[in-house]
């Protein structure tokens, strides 16, 4: 007598699709199609819109980028400037030449502070804003309104 493999509870290997072999589950997409004549389109399902809660969270997203960004581009610029003083005290490099890369890369770093700031700012205004706006401390409580 043949003992069959144990089951889970759904009765299937794959979950609730009755799909038994792995053969079987290659024809299934986890990725819905985009096509005219896909399921969720005939079923009035719409897949480009884009709630408010996404939209915040790639604003989020996009915000922390910028300022991972200028953290770089201010940490790079800094280990530059330590790397152009090395090569000058080796003498590989001419004092004018020197100059003209810590000028330029002193002015990248600020700029890059500069935006970073800004971003941060804007995050950080976003965010105890909203803060301040919920509690009810933004509001004029001496006139009654």
């Amino acid at each position: 007598m043949a003992v069959s493999p144990v089951m889970p509870a759904s009765g299937t290997i794959y979950g609730l699709r009755g799909i038994w072999t792995e053969n079987d589950a290659s024809g299934l997409s986890v990725h819905p199609r985009m096509g005219g004549a896909s399921k969720e389109r005939l079923n009035g399902r719409k897949l480009v819109c884009v709630t408010s809660t996404e939209t915040a969270i790639l604003v989020w997203l996009a915000l922390g980028a910028g300022i991972a960004g200028g953290v770089f581009i201010v940490a790079r610029s800094a280990v530059q400037i330590g790397s152009v003083a090395y090569r000058v005290m080796e003498k590989q490099m001419s004092g004018r030449a020197a100059t003209r890369q810590t000028m330029l890369l002193t002015g990248a770093m600020i700029a890059a502070i500069v935006v970073t700031a800004f971003i941060a700012g804007y995050a950080i205004f976003a965010v105890f804003g909203s803060l301040l706006d919920s509690s009810g401390l933004l509001t004029n409580t001496t006139n009654g309104t």
